[in-house]
């Protein structure tokens, strides 16, 4: 860094406009890769790295930043993006669910419209997409809109309810289990892994969840998407966190993670009615 940092005092080509971009995407490529590496799996004995690590993430971390739209021109600059905001609000404690701390980050109001829509490809249902579209219409340039338009429609032809393909994973204890153990009731389905950190960032917000819901015929049942040589990781993960209800361990590969594409993102979650038909995939 104190190379780097010395490197871009150097730079004085006598163009200011391209010593800025060069220094603007010096400093892109130097941070990217602290904000990629801090969403890989680490070894569950060394804490995450906003632990490890916390200084120099809330160094990278400021407020004020993107103020134009150059980091969309830059390779992986919505990538980058995310992680940014995502490193952000776990840094700041933030309800990663939130639209408004997500986009407090950024100042350019093209930005926030690009990250907006890049977001919520990941949006699960009809009913919150269109929630968020009535909300941030007004920020989103038209092309952006059209994007958006697509999210919508491709939502609205997948809302008709259909019958929850269902599984027989184990709990801690070995026990099978599976969402037929709880018809009559309102299932949560949560899938989650011990290396996702905004996952772990939710935490608090699932516990309270339950609580809210506590008395009534609401179940919460995690499922574990660790990788099989990860499963001692996951039963440490469980006897050192007191998490909701019911927990089992799907692997990384497993029918339901597959036939739900679960691979294509988590946190995820998914709810079931009491007729066992899926209310939000």
């Amino acid at each position: 860094n104190k190379a780097t940092n010395q490197f871009l005092k150097k730079i004085k080509t006598g163009n200011k406009q391209h010593d800025a971009l060069l220094k603007q995407y010096i400093t892109f490529e130097k941070e990217y890769y602290p904000l990629n590496y801090a969403f890989l799996p680490k070894p569950a004995n060394k804490g995450s790295v906003f632990e490890v690590y916390p200084d120099y993430y809330k160094k990278i971390i400021q407020p004020g930043r993107f103020k134009d739209e150059t980091i969309l021109t830059f390779p992986f600059g919505m990538d980058y993006l995310k992680r940014y905001v995502n490193i952000g609000m776990i840094i700041n404690n933030q309800d990663s669910r939130e639209r408004d701390n997500m986009l407090s980050y950024v100042n350019d109001p093209v930005v926030k419209g690009a990250l907006l829509v890049s977001m919520s490809t990941g949006i699960k249902t009809y009913l919150e997409a269109e929630q968020i579209f009535e909300k941030y219409s007004d920020l989103l340039t038209p092309s952006q809109t059209e994007a958006f338009g697509k999210i919508l429609d491709k939502l609205d032809k997948e809302r008709e309810r259909v019958d929850f393909v269902d599984f027989i994973y184990p709990d801690p204890d070995g026990k099978n289990l599976s969402a037929a153990d709880f018809k009559g009731k309102v299932i949560l389905l949560d899938f989650w892994a011990t290396w996702c950190a905004p996952w772990i960032a939710e935490i608090p917000y699932l516990k309270a969840l339950k609580e809210y819901f506590k008395g009534q015929d609401v179940v919460f049942l995690g499922i574990s998407v660790d990788k099989p040589r990860d499963k001692s990781k996951w039963e440490k993960f469980l006897k050192d966190n007191d998490m909701p209800d019911y927990q089992v361990f799907s692997g990384n590969n497993g029918e339901t993670v597959k036939h739900y594409k679960i691979s294509d993102g988590i946190p995820r979650l998914m709810i079931i009615g009491t007729d066992g038909k899926l209310v939000a995939p």
